[in-house]
C-alpha cells in the first residue's frame, strides 16, 4: 500500500521522458517475458490437447491481452521508492523514502551550517534546497526565522567570532540543534559542515558521524 501510494504521489516523474528513457529497456524486456510464459503456456496446451487452456479469440482480444501484459510490465518494473530495515537488537526500524521530504509525517531533521547562516543574497543558501524550501514554508521573512534560531541557540556556547560582513559571525561546534516548533511539527537544524563567507561549505565523514551522535542525544534528552 505504501509503495502505490509513493507511486501516485510521483506520477509525474513516471510520465516524464527520464523515466521511460532509463526504463524502457528493462520494461520491454519484462514484456518479453511475460509474453514468453503466455505463448509457451498456450503452445503447451495446444500440443496435449488441453481444450480449457485453448480460447478461441479475434484480433481485438489478442492486442486487449498484449495490452494487459504490458501493463503489467510497467508495474512490475516500477522503480522500488521504499525501503525498511530493522536495527539489529534495537527496538527501532529505518525507513529509505524517495519522495518529497515536506510530504512524510513527522519531525524534520534540517543540516545547516555552524553559523547557522539563512541569508540567500548572492546564491548563500539556494531557495530549492531543503533548508531554503523550509524557510519559504514556515517563514514569511528570514529576519523570523533568524530570530527564531537566536533563541533556540541562546545558553550554547560559540566556538569563534568571526569577522564577515555578509554573513553571520558567531560559529557553533559541529552536531549543534536548534529546535523550531512549527504548526503541525517541529524541526532539529543540525550544525553539519563550516562554510566560509561565499556560502561554500565543507564537511567530512567525521563530522556527520559526530553531528549524529550529537543530534541523537539532543533528541533524546529535549526532544
Amino acid at each position: 500500500m505504501k509503495r502505490l501510494k509513493l507511486a501516485l504521489r510521483n506520477f509525474k516523474y513516471y510520465s516524464s521522458s527520464d523515466y521511460w528513457r532509463n526504463y524502457f529497456s528493462k520494461i520491454f524486456t519484462t514484456f518479453l517475458s511475460f509474453f514468453g510464459i503466455v505463448w509457451l503456456f498456450f503452445e503447451t496446451a495446444n500440443h496435449f490437447g488441453v481444450k480449457w487452456a485453448m480460447p478461441s479469440t479475434n484480433i481485438k482480444e489478442y492486442f486487449i491481452g498484449l495490452f494487459v501484459i504490458f501493463i503489467l510490465s510497467i508495474i512490475i518494473t516500477l522503480p522500488k521508492l521504499w525501503h525498511s530495515c530493522q536495527v539489529h537488537d534495537k527496538d527501532i526500524s529505518v525507513e529509505i523514502i524517495v519522495d518529497n521530504f515536506f510530504n512524510q509525517p513527522g519531525d524534520l531533521i534540517i543540516s545547516t551550517n555552524t553559523t547557522f547562516d539563512t541569508t540567500e543574497d548572492n546564491g548563500f543558501i539556494r531557495p530549492k534546497s531543503i533548508q531554503g524550501q523550509l524557510a519559504k514554508k514556515f517563514y514569511r521573512k528570514i529576519d523570523h526565522l533568524d530570530h527564531e534560531l537566536e533563541k533556540c541557540l541562546e545558553g550554547q556556547k560559540n566556538i569563534e567570532i568571526l569577522n564577515r560582513k555578509k554573513s553571520k559571525n558567531k560559529r557553533y561546534p559541529i552536531g549543534t540543534v536548534a529546535k523550531l516548533e512549527h504548526e503541525k511539527c517541529r524541526s532539529y537544524w543540525l550544525a553539519l559542515s563550516d562554510v566560509n563567507e561565499y556560502g561554500k561549505p565543507t564537511t567530512s565523514f567525521e563530522k556527520l558521524q559526530e553531528s549524529l551522535g550529537k543530534l541523537w542525544q539532543h533528541i533524546h534528552i529535549k526532544g
